[in-house]
């Protein structure tokens, strides 16, 4: 099975999944009449027609200049896959614990976590102010200046 086989079947079961996600979204009674939906679905149809798109042009591809996948990785690529697999997992985390930690402390471990896989324990120092301050400066800027409600969690200001 070729590259583009492979994504453009992502891309089309991805894009459905997203679909079906944003279909399952609440309907909104007031306020903007497109509601929280719009920009969802056309992500997700844009998703599903590129995936498909790719799938037809790789059908019409010739044998001879399709690449076929192997899947040996360098010890590089390993390092690599293993970084994408912890970084997805812990955003997984960081979206399960941002309503009761509350955007702040959430954030803030959320951040240190990557910037410990990136940066390794060598930088820690910088680590910490990087992963706090990105924290403090956004909440600053969505909460107090845009006046938007960010999870609270713990923290009651």
């Amino acid at each position: 099975m070729s590259k583009n086989m492979i994504t453009g079947l992502f891309a089309v079961a991805l894009g459905g999944i997203y679909l079906i996600a944003t279909l399952n979204l609440r309907q909104q009674t007031m306020g903007d009449p497109t509601g929280p939906k719009a920009f969802p679905f056309i992500i997700a149809i844009l998703l599903i027609l590129l995936g498909i798109l790719l799938l037809v042009k790789e059908i019409k591809t010739p044998q001879e200049s399709k690449s076929i996948v192997f899947f040996q990785l360098t010890p590089e690529g390993k390092k690599v896959l293993i970084r994408i697999v912890i970084t997805s997992i812990a955003g997984i985390i960081y979206g399960f614990l941002l309503d009761p930690l509350g955007y702040l402390i959430s954030t803030a471990v959320f951040m240190l976590g990557l910037m410990f896989l990136v940066n390794t324990l060598v930088r820690w120092k910088q680590n910490i102010i990087v992963s706090i301050s990105f924290s403090l400066v956004t909440y600053i800027g969505f909460a107090t200046l845009l006046h938007l409600s960010l999870p609270r969690g713990i923290l009651s200001f």
